[in-house]
């Protein structure tokens, strides 16, 4: 039997922790219960990792969304802008309008986009 009378409150804290009585204590049984409980510790901080990867994980796809989502966010309010700009904008009397039609390795498109420009009812183009 060992004697705890000078021990630190602390370590009769633990020992109380791991149901051991400080009066008593036989240190093969004290062994197997630290043991197990530092097992318990160690089992602890492993599931808590695990949560912690998980947590990060959720996070950064979180902020993936939110970055998507920002970028989603910017561009239609650069739409709105300029369809506001639009709407506002003072032109002339029948201003006459440019088309474009770029095109790269794509042929079987022209005719197509050539007809709708001719299909149109402005007539200053």
């Amino acid at each position: 039997m060992l004697d705890t009378s000078n021990w630190p409150e602390v370590e009769l804290d633990v020992l109380k922790e791991i149901q051991l009585d400080p009066k008593n204590v036989r240190l093969e049984v004290a062994d197997a219960k630290v043991e197990a409980l530092l097992a318990r510790i160690d089992e602890s901080a492993r599931l808590g990792d695990e949560r912690e990867r998980a947590r990060g994980a959720e996070l950064d796809a979180l902020r993936s969304a939110l970055a998507a989502e920002h970028a989603r966010s910017e561009l239609l309010q650069r739409i709105f802008e300029t369809t506001r700009w639009a709407e506002l904008a003072v032109l002339a009397n029948e201003p006459t309008i440019s088309i474009v039609l770029p095109t790269r390795n794509r042929p079987g498109r022209l005719p197509t986009a050539v007809a709708s420009v001719l299909a149109q009812t402005y007539p200053r183009w």
